[in-house]
Formats: C-alpha cells, sequence, structure tokens
C-alpha cells in the first residue's frame, strides 16, 4: 500500500499552486514551516481510518492543517480565505479538525479535490501580509499571527514604499521575485529579528499601491514653486520621456508604466523612484540621479556599483550611449517640427496639446545629454578640468551684469535695450509657460538698473594650458546642452505669446477674465464648455493659493507629502456624522444609494430591487461577500484593512471601496445617497432618503 503522507519535496503538481508555490519558495533556500507533509484530499476512507498520530506525533503540536484546491491561488482568481485553516492543539482534535479541513474543499463526482497538508503551527514574534510587484510593496503587519489582519479585524501597521538597497525586507522581496515574478501577495510570519518565514505564496491580480520617492529638487529651479496648473498638467500627460529613450535600447524598463512627473500638492514632482529604478536595472549608482538633478541623498549603499549586474548590462548601456547620442542628434528636427506644431494650432487645447510636446522634448533631450555629461564629467575630474564650457546662460548672466555695472544710467539703459535683443525669450523659471519672458519684464529690469550701477563682477576663469585644449572635447556635450535650451526657450516664448493670444479672445468672448487666467486651465478644463472656464479658474486659482502656503520637502515619499496637504486642507463644514474617514480602495469617485446589509445571506434573500447604481455599506467585510461585488458600484465597511482577503477580492474585481470608515455603517441609512471617494479615502452622505 502506497503511503499516505508525503513531504514536501515530493510535492509535483502545479494544479494546486497553494502547495506547489511553497515547495518552490523552500526549493530557492526560502524559510518554509518545516516540516510540512501533505496527503491527497480525495483518499477520505484512509484520512478517516488512519488516525495520522505519526503525522502528529511527528510534527508535535499544536500544528496547523491547511488544505490546497486546484480553484485557489490561480492565475485567474485567489479564492482568498475561501477555504479552511485549522489550529491544532490537543491530539483529540485532530481528527476532527481535518474532516472539517477536508469537508470545505471542492468535490468533483463527490470527492473532494486537491489536497490537505499540516505544519508546525508557528508562534510567531510577527507576522504580515505584502504584496509586492518588483519594486514597490504594500506591506501591513501586526505582533503574533495574521488571522486578524487577513480576516480583516484589525489593519495592523502598513507600509508603502519600493525596494532600498542594503535593507533586509527589501533582500528577501528581490528572492521571493526570483522565484515567482510578476506581482505577488504573500502571507509570512517572523520568528526572530529579519527571520521571515513564507506561509503562503500567490499571484496578486490587482496592481499595487505604489508609494513614490518624489523630488522638487530640479523643478522647483526651473518651474518655480508652485508652477502653473497648466504647465504642471502637461508634465504629467507627457508620460515618461526618459524611458522613451532608454526603450531605444533596452525595452524591459518600458514595462514598468513609470510616469516621469506625479503631481502632488499642485506641483509636478520628478518620480525618483523610476529612476532609482532604473539605476538598479543597470547596476549603476542610484548617487547618479541625486548628482544630475539635486535632492536628498539616500543610503550608504546607493553610491556603489553593483558589479555582477552591471557586468551583464553592458551590451545594453553601450546600445544605451549610442541611443543618448542619436536624440541628441536629432534635435534641430525636432525642433523644427515644433515650429510646424506652434504654427498649426488653432485653438487652446491645441496648443496645450503642443505644450505637452515642447516639455516632452525638454525632458527627453536633456536626459540624453545628461547621460553623456554624467561619464565624462567623471574623466574631466580625474583631468582636473572643472569650467572650460561657454555656455549661453553664463554669457547671458555676465553680460546683464556688466550692463549694471556701467556708471551712468543712459548708458545701462541703452545696454539694456541689446541684452533684450539677445535674450528677451529668456526668463526666471523659464519652463513654466506661465513665466513672463525678459521682454515683459522690461519695466522690472529697467527699475532694477535706475537703483544705481552693480559692482562689476569678474566672469569666471577659463583654464588655459594644453590641458584645456586638448579637455575641450569633454564640455561640448555641456555647451550643446546649453545650445539646445536657448533654441528651445525661443518656441517656449513664442508659444506662450501664441497661448496668450488666443487667451485674449476667449476674454473677449466672456470665457476668461484676463489672458493670463488661461494658465490656471489644464486639458481636462480646456475639454469642457468654455462656459465653464471662469468658475474653473477660480477653483483651481483657490487650490493653488492654497498649496502656494505649504511646507514641502525638497524630496520625500509620496505618502508623506500627501499627509502635509490633507493636514493643511481647511476643515469643510457639514454635519460630523455625514462624512467619514477610512481607507481607499482602487480609484474613481462613485456616487450612488445606499444598501445596508448585516449578514451575507439576508441580502441573498432580499427581494427587492438592487439600485442602481449601489453601493453596499456593511459592519465588516469576510471573503464570502465576493459573490455580490459584482452587483455594487462601490463598497463602504466599518472596519477592515486594505490587505485582508475580504480587500484582495474587492480589488481584484476592480470595485472601488473605503474599509476602516468608522461610524459609517450607524450613521448611513438604506436609501441615502452616498459618495465613495477612495482616492481620498472618504464617504460622505450627500443626501438622506427622508431629505
Amino acid at each position: 500500500m502506497p503511503p499516505l503522507w508525503y513531504s514536501l519535496a515530493r510535492f509535483r503538481d502545479p494544479s494546486i499552486p497553494k502547495l506547489d508555490n511553497l515547495r518552490r519558495a523552500a526549493r530557492a533556500g526560502l524559510h518554509v514551516p518545516t516540516p510540512t507533509v501533505w496527503a491527497w484530499a480525495d483518499d477520505e476512507e484512509r484520512l478517516r481510518a488512519r488516525t495520522p498520530r505519526e503525522v502528529h506525533d511527528g510534527l508535535g503540536l499544536p500544528c496547523i492543517i491547511r488544505s490546497g484546491s486546484p480553484t485557489e491561488d490561480t492565475a485567474a482568481t485567489s479564492n482568498a480565505g475561501q477555504f479552511l485553516s485549522l489550529a491544532v492543539r490537543e491530539p483529540e482534535a485532530f481528527p476532527e479538525a481535518l474532516a472539517r479541513v477536508v469537508a470545505a474543499l471542492p468535490r468533483s463526482d463527490g470527492r473532494p479535490r486537491g489536497v490537505v497538508f499540516i505544519q508546525p503551527l508557528i508562534e510567531a514574534e510577527r507576522a504580515g501580509v505584502i504584496f509586492f510587484d518588483g519594486f514597490y510593496f504594500e506591506e501591513t503587519s501586526a505582533p503574533g499571527t495574521n488571522a486578524d489582519l487577513t480576516a480583516g479585524r484589525v489593519r495592523g501597521e502598513v507600509c508603502r514604499g519600493h525596494l532600498q538597497r542594503g535593507d533586509p525586507r527589501s533582500d528577501w522581496l528581490r528572492r521571493l521575485h526570483r522565484v515567482f515574478r510578476g506581482r505577488i501577495d504573500v502571507e509570512w510570519a517572523e520568528t526572530g529579528p529579519g527571520e521571515r518565514v513564507v506561509l503562503q505564496v500567490r499571484p496578486a491580480l490587482f496592481p499595487i499601491r505604489r508609494c513614490e520617492t518624489l523630488s522638487l529638487a530640479n523643478n522647483r529651479e526651473t518651474l518655480g514653486d508652485p508652477p502653473s496648473p497648466w504647465t504642471v498638467g502637461a508634465y504629467v500627460e507627457m508620460g515618461n520621456p526618459v524611458l522613451r529613450v532608454v526603450a531605444l535600447a533596452d525595452p524591459v524598463p518600458a514595462a514598468w508604466d513609470e510616469p516621469y512627473a506625479i503631481a502632488v500638492a499642485e506641483r509636478a514632482w520628478v518620480n525618483f523612484s523610476a529612476l532609482f529604478r532604473l539605476m538598479d536595472h543597470w547596476g549603476l549608482p542610484r548617487t547618479w540621479v541625486i548628482e544630475a538633478l539635486g535632492g536628498a541623498a539616500g543610503g550608504p549603499l546607493d553610491g556603489r556599483y553593483l558589479p555582477g549586474r552591471l557586468l551583464r548590462k553592458l551590451p545594453r548601456l553601450l546600445l544605451m550611449a549610442w541611443a543618448c547620442l542619436a536624440t541628441a542628434g536629432l534635435i534641430g528636427r525636432r525642433l523644427r517640427r515644433l515650429d510646424a506644431e506652434i504654427a498649426a494650432a488653432r485653438t487652446l487645447l491645441d496648443l496645450q496639446r503642443v505644450s505637452v510636446q515642447a516639455i516632452d522634448l525638454l525632458i527627453q533631450t536633456n536626459f540624453a545629454l545628461i547621460a553623456v555629461i554624467a561619464v565624462v564629467r567623471r574623466l574631466r575630474r580625474r583631468l582636473g578640468l572643472d569650467r572650460a564650457a561657454r555656455v549661453v546662460t553664463q554669457r547671458m548672466m555676465d553680460e546683464y551684469a556688466a550692463v549694471a555695472a556701467r556708471p551712468d544710467l543712459a548708458e545701462r539703459l541703452r545696454g539694456l535695450g541689446a541684452w533684450l535683443r539677445r535674450y528677451s525669450h529668456r526668463a526666471p523659471q523659464e519652463n513654466d509657460l506661465a513665466r513672463p519672458r525678459f521682454a515683459e519684464l522690461r519695466a522690472d529690469l529697467r527699475a532694477d538698473l535706475e537703483r544705481g550701477p552693480r559692482p562689476s563682477a569678474r566672469p569666471p576663469e577659463q583654464p588655459r594650458g594644453w590641458r584645456a585644449v586638448l579637455g575641450r572635447p569633454l564640455f561640448l556635450a555641456d555647451e550643446r546642452r546649453e545650445w539646445f535650451r536657448e533654441a528651445l526657450m525661443r518656441r517656449f516664448a513664442r508659444l506662450r505669446a501664441r497661448i496668450l493670444n488666443e487667451a485674449g479672445r476667449a476674454v473677449t468672448a466672456g470665457y476668461l477674465s484676463d489672458p493670463a487666467d488661461v494658465f490656471f486651465l489644464r486639458r481636462e478644463d480646456l475639454e469642457t464648455d468654455p462656459g465653464t472656464w471662469r468658475t474653473r479658474v477660480a477653483d483651481r486659482r483657490t487650490r493653488w493659493e492654497r498649496a502656494r502656503r505649504l511646507e514641502l520637502p525638497d524630496t520625500a515619499d509620496r505618502e508623506t507629502i500627501e499627509a502635509a496637504v490633507r493636514r493643511a486642507e481647511p476643515v469643510a463644514e457639514h454635519n460630523g456624522q455625514d462624512r467619514f474617514a477610512g481607507i481607499g480602495l482602487g480609484t474613481g469617485t462613485v456616487t450612488g444609494t445606499a444598501l445596508r446589509a448585516t449578514e451575507l445571506a439576508a441580502l441573498l434573500h432580499r427581494r427587492e430591487a438592487v439600485p442602481d447604481p449601489a453601493v453596499l455599506v456593511v459592519s465588516t467585510l469576510d471573503p464570502s461577500w465576493a459573490i455580490v461585488f459584482p452587483r455594487f458600484a462601490a463598497v463602504v465597511a466599518e472596519l477592515g484593512g486594505e490587505l485582508s482577503h475580504a480587500a484582495i477580492l474587492l480589488r481584484e474585481a476592480g470595485i472601488p471601496g473605503v474599509l476602516n470608515a468608522h461610524g459609517a455603517f450607524h450613521a448611513i441609512a438604506d436609501g441615502d445617497r452616498v459618495r465613495v471617494d477612495p482616492d481620498r479615502g472618504e464617504v460622505v452622505i450627500e443626501a438622506h432618503r427622508s431629505e
């Protein structure tokens, strides 16, 4: 007679993903509960007849009996929490627990499908759940076991972020991802400092909520703080020009879906996480990003190369050098194309699209040139060449300083006229099209010169001698970059003039109060009825003014920045019982009719039609509610966490919701009109049924 129970290493059936994934993890050297033994569940007679004393004697007690179904943890559905796992602490409880676990499995021809397996019950110091997509993670944890976390009874301590160098959790996640790839959902327990045991791995069938590292370091200088909504919208809409250059040499990063800029607090933040991820992918120091754009340094390992990965990616990096040079070589052609687009634009919406193209060209070309400069800069340092580039911006500043130093006012003003003929298209924070160009600031410049002559500033000395001559080619990329900025800013000035001209027509038509108001509009505003533009400008101006007063860090993670914004928001005037804060799942605001339910069975027996759209309002969710999720446009729960089994199923279904909304279940009545806003983590009663 063949044995009834087998060791984990002998499992060879990928149609039971739950157990097969544990075997794969163990084979890769990751810690799993040991020993793990399993048996086919369809051998019910032998399972009942042979009380497996040898099993619980061999494993010791307490242990946990778990099931593995072919319908669980698949690429189509997780069925998270739909099957039984029972802890056994006394020998006499073992047979009944085993029978209950087997009985909960799906059946075919009257026989259970799948396996049962037994493991030691881990007495964990801490346990949790983590979702991971290869770079970003969401994690919740709590002392002891993760039973309350997965059941949604507690939220736990939630942390979001991305991989860091030299971080034990990040190293563990990298090891997991090498085995399973894709997005994964992992339950784990910690038996000691840094000793994580894998309890379960399944595909995460939903996007991982990202908490990127964001920075204003470069944009504060070139856009101002905050920039106009027009320009913020253009930065967000352009996607990621950097990764489009990278795709010419390396197709992998193009699949990351990483934007270049992210709008928070009325600002366009550079997505440093995407750039750090790119450096990790190539084995290069993350500090290269900081050197190029500014911002705060990361951990001590961020300045190091990753030799193995760098060696593997060397052919791609050589292709990348070619891609950057090719991009730089196309500057003239792309500028001429931009000229044609500016000339062809007829409406404000057309000009907004051209603005996106112009900023895309700015970012993409700058990245290509900065990548070249980053390499040659290291060679220049070795040669002791720190100043040799002849750049337009430096010449512009030197010439203005020379004009301001003239002792006679008339000479200074004549000099201003000549200076403006050369540089009228430039501006402070000139990457923002809303910023007036120097041609529009003549009165301000004149007032500056009328205050008297300024001390003459000596221009920086240029290196001389043979090293300067031989090192000259090492500064050509810097000069090319400055030439490009000069040429592009001429187009920016022309584009700004076209925008203001069309905005003047909108003023004449009564759609705007002032031409400059147009820069408070974004694409989605321009696509609406022009009769709403004044109201939209007023609304965006209010938000912009409020955001301008915020004190924000140069570099921080997204959640830290969003928390600072929430703290500064005025408290809306409303009945305190009509608005509830919670944890948002998904995106998109839903307004619908509330349907309260205390038990799933009562909802299934409900005779009245479900309103359309309907919002399910419950005290707490468990995985069994998943069968009714498709009937609702949104879900509200008074308790629960975003990494519980029920939340996983809700995210898989793509239905927005707000969990942990304390007080919502008791305050919301059947038929109330409610607004569910997962982006803000908020539920609002807009109208009571009795009103």
